[in-house]
């Protein structure tokens, strides 16, 4: 397939961040055993659905588009048709607050680490993080056309995005700004990291 090239797009600073991370991450993971409490094939056939919830989001523009869970399973971050991103406790079965986006919301992420709700719509990237009652977020807005897919890098420093402008972004999170954002020749539906993350796939 095409490669994706970056050269001269990311700094010395970046790529060592990038290295020391899948070093690090790359050495856990060649001595990581199967754990014995793993499920097995059968009983991953006998799951049965233990909790549903409706009216998140607007019936006249109905539909998900997407979701995360938390690290913690707690709570539940969708993306609908209706513009919104929602956040959903699963304990209080109650809803925590919306993100608000121009166009349809194609993904949603929670930062790992941070706290911050990633949250993407139309040609919009959105980091929001909890204030008051409500969010304060910060805009990424590099692409041309929507995109459809972010991931975040292992270390929770970086952002990439893919668009169907035929480009995909790598963005620093701290500073909501572009990094560099190569043109790939064709629409791109989807992005994501290798856990390692040194490699990505679009």
């Amino acid at each position: 397939g095409d490669t994706m090239d970056v050269d001269g797009g990311i700094s010395s600073q970046i790529s060592e961040r990038i290295t020391s991370t899948s070093e690090v991450l790359q050495s856990r993971r060649t001595k990581r055993t199967i754990r014995p409490t793993l499920a097995t094939k059968e009983e991953v056939q006998k799951y049965e659905q233990i909790q549903s919830q409706t009216g998140l989001h607007t019936t006249t523009q109905p539909g998900l588009t997407c979701l995360d869970i938390s690290l913690n399973q707690e709570q539940i971050l969708t993306g609908g048709i209706d513009k919104k991103a929602v956040i959903y406790n699963r304990s209080s079965s109650k809803k925590e607050g919306e993100i608000k986006h121009t166009k349809s919301v194609s993904a949603v992420k929670f930062h790992p680490s941070n706290g911050s709700l990633i949250t993407a719509g139309g040609n919009q990237i959105k980091i929001s993080t909890k204030s008051g009652r409500g969010f304060k977020s910060s805009m990424i807005q590099s692409h041309k056309a929507d995109v459809t897919g972010i991931d975040i890098h292992p270390c929770g420093d970086y952002l990439i995005s893919s668009s169907r402008d035929k480009t995909w972004g790598f963005h620093d999170l701290e500073s909501a700004s572009t990094v560099v954002q190569p043109e790939f020749g064709n629409e791109l539906e989807c992005i994501q990291f290798h856990p390692d993350g040194v490699i990505l796939g679009a």
